[in-house]
């Protein structure tokens, strides 16, 4: 990665579609839900844990600043991105990231009509995470 320390998230967008597609690729795993509530809560628990990966220990009682000086501590930074469309809109989700490196990506939910050659024809949800 080049030797540049960007002061925003969004400057990391250019760099980031190669980390993506290798953390997709090694490390990703689907979650279904049957209902866009279970999957926006399968997101926060997703979130939870790679923030917790990455030295951010959220509880209960955390406010909102209480977890803004913990990730600046630590150096991570979350960006919710859903401005992608079409053949790119699985790249829409929350990135985390640690320093100049993406730790994590949780996709937005995804809705799925499974095929007919599928046992399980039931409509659902997927929420596509990549955790380092």
């Amino acid at each position: 990665m080049k030797d540049m320390q960007p002061e925003y998230v969004d400057e990391l967008k250019d760099y980031d579609i190669d980390m993506l597609e290798h953390s997709l690729g090694k490390n990703a795993k689907d979650y279904k839900a049957i209902d866009l509530q279970g999957a926006l809560v399968i997101m926060r628990n997703l979130l939870g844990s790679t923030l917790k990966k990455v030295g951010v220990q959220i509880s209960k009682d955390s406010t909102s600043e209480d977890v803004d000086a913990k990730m600046k501590r630590n150096n991570v930074k979350v960006e919710h991105r859903m401005d992608y469309r079409f053949d790119d809109t699985w790249r829409n989700g929350l990135y985390v990231y640690k320093g100049m490196d993406l730790a994590g990506f949780i996709s937005e939910p995804l809705r799925k009509q499974p095929s007919v050659f599928e046992i399980d024809r039931t409509p659902h949800i997927i929420v596509r995470a990549a955790l380092q």
